[in-house]
């Protein structure tokens, strides 16, 4: 099913067994703690570049989503592959023989990637077909020679006995060379995040399913004190979104978006909180037991906005750490108000724009279907 994804060869999502685990240790010690302060870094840098963008734009604005989606590009860019980017200024011109450069080949490709794991690069790229797609073939093109390019010259650096630069690529080619200790990354739960990210994965993950195999054997599974076998070679796709919205473990209110269903106290029997049951409805002031309050743990297999187990996303910090700064970086100082239509009252506009979030769809994952319907502007706090 995952054959799709190897557009550009063999990866840590389409492998499995031995191949897996080789590419799962050289990929997971890189998201460690160094490669976080890059991250942390990049995403501040970009989110003040993209308020102070919004700023100077007359309300209402309506490319929220626009603008979100090239700050998470930059992110990755800049972060991942040593190639920061300026949120307001122009890329740099397609090297000869190009025609694009890293930048516009990646984000073409990411808004086309149902597209090219339909298709395949090798289709896009025939010349008979619409321009729309032989740009895209191109792209893909480009976007290859451009990672290998990045390959050769940190392995040429390295080699050279210098210490290459902080991002992922210069990591990687240093674990594939065997050149540094492979000791992975072990994140703590919760650390790090925010109620609001937790609720909102847990509502509105962009994934809807998670495809598993139970692979060459039979894989037991026990139900009520029954174990049944699940033949071999069989696809499972676990419902995320029943998953996480079950009242047994969420309450009777698992369909409602509230943050602070995630900030327990201790005087909250432990068994309880595994069961979900009696979780509170109501807000706990934070400034009233500050040392008593901690975040909520579900049940083990409840809430997977990351995957769980031995295959969860590598990527995970990653995402977290970009999350908290960008959040940190626009929301520090400023507050963003939705724009109310003609005659609309605020809380009018307000749940409109609740609604327009939650008229999703799946593409290739989740997403607003007309976010543009809703305009918004940032006011500074006084």
């Amino acid at each position: 099913m995952l054959a799709m994804f190897d557009v550009f060869g063999p990866n840590i999502s389409t492998a499995s067994g031995v191949d897996w685990q080789r590419q799962r240790k050289v990929t997971g010690a890189q998201f460690n703690e160094q490669s976080s302060s890059t991250v942390w870094i990049q995403a501040l840098t970009q989110a003040s570049e993209v308020l102070e963008y919004w700023k100077s734009l007359p309300t209402p604005i309506c490319r929220t989503h626009k603008d979100t989606r090239t700050l998470s590009l930059h992110v990755l860019s800049g972060a991942g592959f040593g190639k920061p980017y300026s949120f307001t200024k122009a890329a740099e011109s397609p090297k000869e023989g190009h025609m694009f450069n890293y930048r516009d080949s990646l984000a073409l490709i990411l808004e086309n990637a149902l597209m090219i794991l339909v298709f395949g690069p090798k289709f896009l790229g025939r010349k008979w077909l619409p321009k729309r797609f032989s740009r895209l073939g191109q792209a893909c093109v480009d976007f290859r020679d451009h990672m290998e390019m990045m390959v050769r010259e940190e392995k040429k650096v390295i080699h050279q006995g210098k210490s290459g630069s902080r991002n992922l690529i210069n990591s990687l080619v240093m674990a594939s060379d065997e050149m540094i200790e492979l000791t992975g990354d072990k994140s703590v739960r919760g650390r790090g995040l925010t109620q609001d990210e937790l609720e909102t994965l847990r509502l509105l993950n962009p994934l809807i399913g998670i495809a598993k195999s139970t692979g060459a054997e039979p894989q037991p599974l026990t139900l009520n004190g029954k174990t049944i076998f699940i033949p071999s070679n069989t696809r499972v796709i676990p419902n995320i979104n029943v998953m996480h919205s079950h009242p047994k473990y969420w309450g009777s209110d698992a369909l409602v978006w509230r943050p602070n269903r995630w900030v327990l106290s201790k005087n909250i029997d432990s068994e309880t909180q595994i069961q979900g049951e009696n979780l509170p409805n109501k807000s706990i002031n934070p400034k009233s037991i500050p040392e008593e309050e901690f975040l909520f743990s579900p049940q083990r297999g409840t809430c997977v906005p990351w995957s769980e187990g031995a295959r969860a996303c590598p990527g995970k910090k990653f995402g977290q750490v970009e999350f908290v700064a960008t959040m940190v970086s626009l929301f520090r100082g400023h507050r963003m108000k939705v724009v109310p239509e003609k005659g609309e009252r605020v809380e009018e506009a307000r749940k409109r724009a609740e609604k327009s979030v939650w008229d999703s769809e799946i593409v290739l994952l989740l997403q607003m279907k007309k976010p543009e319907l809703v305009g918004v502007k940032w006011v500074e706090i006084e």
